[in-house]
């Protein structure tokens, strides 16, 4: 290859390079102009407290492996009822888009037998039709993932342990009480599962839900 067709190369490709660059930017500079449009419903800092009363039933047994699947050992509150609850904080990204971390916490009481337990739980909230306006921007469906511990006790002893438990939950919230500029309310309920090697709960809450959110103001 010759001198003189080396630097018709090199010409050739600074050339395609200067040409390109123009484009390149423009592409980035009309990505950065993107919009979402001005939240009307929910935005910044946000929080949440839910309260109400928990149906289900939870049954193991010792975390003890020469106990576990034993039926002498196994411990079950049976259909049981106790109070409920999750607290979380966290951001609202979009109107109808929010994520949180907090904390789960519910009892059982039936056949003798109470179970209580404590989860760290990720939230993520969800308006899929919020689009539509009116009530169905306050029609809100969530999912809870996290992992924790929860026992059942006859009177003081604990007859069953379920070590670290997983737990998943889904459920549905409707905001339609607005009170003042930042807190919205509304009843919500939730269906949750908790397992692990040695203890399983399934369990229902209904209740009512109190969301804080920074803005818009």
């Amino acid at each position: 290859m010759t001198t003189r067709t080396r630097a018709l190369g090199a010409s050739l490709l600074l050339g395609l390079g200067l040409g390109a660059w123009p484009a390149h930017a423009d592409v980035g500079d009309e990505g950065a102009t993107y919009s979402p449009g001005k939240a009307v419903r929910r935005s910044d800092f946000a929080a949440g407290l839910g309260l109400g009363a928990v149906l289900g039933s939870a049954s193991g047994y010792p975390n003890e492996l020469s106990k576990l699947n034993d039926s002498r050992y196994e411990a079950s509150t049976g259909f049981a009822a106790g109070p409920g609850g999750s607290f979380w904080v966290g951001g609202a990204l979009r109107d109808w888009a929010v994520i949180g971390v907090g904390l789960h916490f519910s009892s059982l009481s039936g056949s003798g037998l109470s179970s209580t337990g404590t989860a760290f739980i990720f939230h993520l909230e969800g308006y899929p039709a919020f689009s539509l306006g009116g009530p169905f921007q306050d029609l809100g469906v969530f999912a809870e993932f996290g992992a924790g511990g929860r026992t059942i006790r006859k009177g003081t002893d604990t007859v069953a342990d379920g070590g670290l438990l997983s737990v998943v939950s889904v459920g549905s919230v409707y905001e339609v009480l607005r009170l003042g500029g930042h807190l919205s309310g509304g009843p919500m309920i939730q269906l949750r599962q908790e397992w692990s090697e040695s203890l399983a709960t399934t369990s229902a809450l209904a209740g009512f839900r109190l969301a804080f959110y920074g803005g818009p103001s």
